[in-house]
């Protein structure tokens, strides 16, 4: 399955397949991308950017995300993924409408693109309309290990020192291993579109 020919074969497959063939497609793609050695196969086969434009397909862009996820270990792929903010507004997207995983897979991606991509790309995400609200439910709402990369996406915006990251709470601090944002949180829709009428504090835990 690692030959070129076939990885080429399941990107086309995503793109252009069936419904059917494009589920099998992504999650035979999902299932390569766990075993790091077919990283550099997938980008050259054009495997990863298949997998992005998938992120605007709802039957197929949860199990998209995931891969990229697991894919942008590498730094090339992190680039490409982070380099459009179309792409960062589909995982927000799918943070805000996906399956509980779904969301999981989502914010891990963006995770991954914030931890690897430098100070640009922190900046690149938090331009993106109504990621605040979105990251705050996820800290209350979502699966215990998207709560986790919610909790991190916060603290590089915090660390990025960086205007828009005030909008995530611009006294944020680390209290008894808790990160605490206060009433600053009402000036949040500077950070994006969404509006919070009933501002709340937030405190999730912080590995």
């Amino acid at each position: 399955m690692n030959e070129p020919s076939a990885v080429e074969e399941l990107a086309s497959m995503l793109t252009k397949g069936t419904a059917r063939g494009k589920k099998d497609a992504v999650m035979a793609l999902f299932n390569l991308s766990t075993h790091p050695e077919s990283s550099a196969r997938m980008l050259e086969s054009c495997a990863v950017v298949a997998l992005i434009q998938s992120l605007r397909n709802d039957t197929v862009s949860e199990e998209a995300a995931g891969a990229l996820a697991l894919l942008m270990k590498q730094p090339s792929i992190v680039h490409l993924v982070g380099s459009s903010e179309t792409v960062i507004t589909s995982l927000v997207g799918l943070m805000r409408r996906g399956t509980p995983k779904g969301k999981e897979n989502a914010v891990s991606a963006l995770y991954e693109i914030c931890r690897r991509g430098g100070s640009a790309l922190v900046q690149r995400v938090e331009r993106i309309p109504g990621l605040n609200t979105v990251i705050q439910t996820i800290t209350l709402n979502g699966t215990k290990r998207a709560k986790k990369k919610a909790s991190l996406i916060i603290k590089m915006c915090q660390r990025s020192q960086m205007p828009s990251a005030m909008a995530l709470g611009s006294t944020l601090t680390v209290v008894d291993h808790s990160l605490v944002g206060n009433n600053t949180l009402r000036r949040a829709a500077s950070f994006g579109s969404g509006e919070l009428p009933n501002p709340i504090s937030i405190s999730v835990p912080v590995p």
